[in-house]
């Protein structure tokens, strides 16, 4: 088996995350898709503000549906109110960035009880928002790009006057939902490079966790090989059945806790799992490195 990598297959992938509105169902037969390289886009470096203006009234934040969340999207150097935890009275607040060097920048939110660091080495800010909830404070979700589309997302809460990061996790987050779920994409290391995408709940304590009976679900109509016998299960009359897959046998990969369980599909359309364990940053299915039992796999680097 031959591990390939792919520099270019990562920005793909979650370009493939951001645009995909359906996922293929385990119990669909999926075809393979023919792989278009990506062309590389050149873009230009944006301004960056050295210092911000003068914090000025904030207007009132708009409202959302009667008893359900707020969400605004943040400009910087836009005046918007933050909400403490406590209950308090609604701080006026601005996100501004600044230069540290000629390479590091940062997204510091700046108050009348000062300035404080938010985000600091990245490559490029994503986006910002601000999550009112009916019963009472805010949270505040910032998305970076650290490098090259390895994104990762922060959710802040304002404790005492000054913000408290509540959550911190490796992807992208998309748009925040009246019940409080954020769908979250990146890409999953298995069996290959995936892009993924997991529905996540925001709570009020600025929590950002999986939701529950929630998984990894995977994007791309590739098919791994089978290079040996390799141990999995098989849905059959609505129960699982322990199997030995062939070599040369195709599987699909549907969607993944990135723990231990993984689902595909045959080219039948039959569904199927297997089990893995991580050593060592090794992928391992019955004790046996994922090299050994699939053809080649197809990572990003």
């Amino acid at each position: 088996m031959k591990r390939v990598f792919l520099p270019a297959l990562f920005a793909g992938l979650l370009s493939l995350c951001a645009c995909a509105q359906e996922t293929r169902q385990p119990d669909a037969p999926p075809q393979p898709a023919e792989t278009v390289p990506a062309a590389a886009a050149e873009t230009a470096e944006p301004e960056r503000p050295a210092s911000a203006a003068p914090l000025q009234s904030a207007e009132p934040e708009p409202s959302g549906e009667d008893g359900g969340l707020q969400v605004k999207t943040l400009a910087l150097d836009t005046p918007f109110l933050f909400l403490p935890q406590d209950g308090g009275e609604a701080v006026e607040c601005r996100l501004v960035e600044r230069v540290a060097n000629e390479w590091e920048y940062r997204i510091c939110l700046l108050t009348a009880a000062g300035e404080f660091p938010l985000l600091e080495s990245y490559s490029a800010f994503e986006d910002a928002r601000i999550v009112s909830f009916p019963e009472g404070g805010s949270v505040l979700i910032l998305t970076a790009d650290e490098a090259s589309d390895d994104y990762f997302t922060r959710c802040y809460m304002l404790i005492d006057a000054a913000p408290e990061c509540r959550a911190e996790l490796f992807g992208l987050a998309g748009d925040v939902e009246a019940d409080g779920t954020v769908p979250v994409s990146r890409a999953v290391n298995l069996l290959g490079t995936w892009g993924a995408a997991r529905r996540h709940m925001l709570s009020a304590d600025g929590t950002l966790l999986p939701a529950p009976d929630s998984m990894w679900e995977m994007f791309s109509e590739r098919a791994v090989v089978t290079a040996a016998a390799l141990p999995a299960e098989l849905l059959t009359d609505g129960a699982w059945q322990a199997v030995t897959l062939e070599p040369g046998t195709a599987l699909y990969p549907t969607a993944t806790d990135d723990e231990g369980l993984l689902l595909f599909s045959l080219e039948n359309g039959q569904s199927g799992r297997l089990t893995f364990t991580r050593e060592d940053y090794s992928i391992r299915i019955g004790g046996v490195p994922e090299e050994e039992l699939f053809e080649e796999l197809f990572y990003a680097g």
